[in-house]
């Protein structure tokens, strides 16, 4: 159970971290970031954990939560822990995690 703890606390860490990236360089505006949770998603086919923290984002900053979720996913590179990133309607970030995580 604490293993899955970490791979949750990573995933919000990277979204969290890409957001502030994404307030810097001006493509999302500055405002209070609101809570970030991360989920099983429904349909396998979207990976293995999604969030739906750019439609809550959306409502803050007034902006298309598709296109926050591209902002966001764009900054959160692919590596050894998290296989892919990628963004499905209307605004959802989907992470499918890497061979790392899932040997563990």
């Amino acid at each position: 159970m604490s293993e899955m703890l970490s791979v949750k606390q990573r995933l919000i860490d990277s979204l969290q971290r890409a957001t502030e990236q994404a307030q810097q360089s001006g493509k999302l505006p500055s405002v209070p970031l609101p809570e970030v949770s991360i989920e099983h998603p429904q349909n396998p086919e979207y990976g293995d954990y999604a969030t739906s923290f750019p439609l809550k984002l959306a409502r803050a900053t007034g902006m298309n939560p598709l296109d926050i979720a591209k902002h966001i996913a764009r900054l959160i590179k692919p590596g050894t822990d998290i296989a892919d990133v990628s963004v499905a309607p209307p605004g959802f970030i989907n992470f499918s995690l890497g061979n790392s995580w899932l040997t563990r």
